[in-house]
């Protein structure tokens, strides 16, 4: 959907980078480099503050929260409604991709399963 429209200035990340690739079980965490070249990727630091959406219902919104608090970042928001909401408001909106200014990061890991 990112592609059709998505907000102003918001990053698109795919669902299964998400996700470890892994056949004996489904739904784990990636490794931490994984997630360090995930999060370098978009260009995004602790400092700045992240409202996470998707066009699912938020459930991967939700993961992408949680993993992100693994990592460090305490300053994210869920977008209440998601995408969908915002359009039925008539907010702005794009279809022009938006990348931030490359950074390397470092990111705190907790390996509390409990999380």
């Amino acid at each position: 959907m990112y592609e059709q429209v998505h907000l102003p200035h918001a990053l698109s990340i795919a669902p299964k980078a998400l996700l470890k690739q892994e056949e004996t079980a489904s739904g784990l965490l990636p490794d931490l480099p994984q997630l360090q070249q995930l999060i370098e990727s978009l260009s995004v630091t602790p400092q700045h503050h992240i409202v996470v959406y998707d066009d699912e219902g938020g459930a991967w919104a939700g993961r992408f929260i949680w993993t992100l608090h693994l990592l460090g970042f305490t300053r994210v928001s869920l977008l209440n409604g998601g995408i969908h909401y915002w359009l039925a408001q008539g907010f702005p909106i794009s279809n022009e991709p938006f990348s931030l200014t490359t950074t390397t990061t470092n990111t705190a890991h907790s390996n509390d399963d409990e999380t």
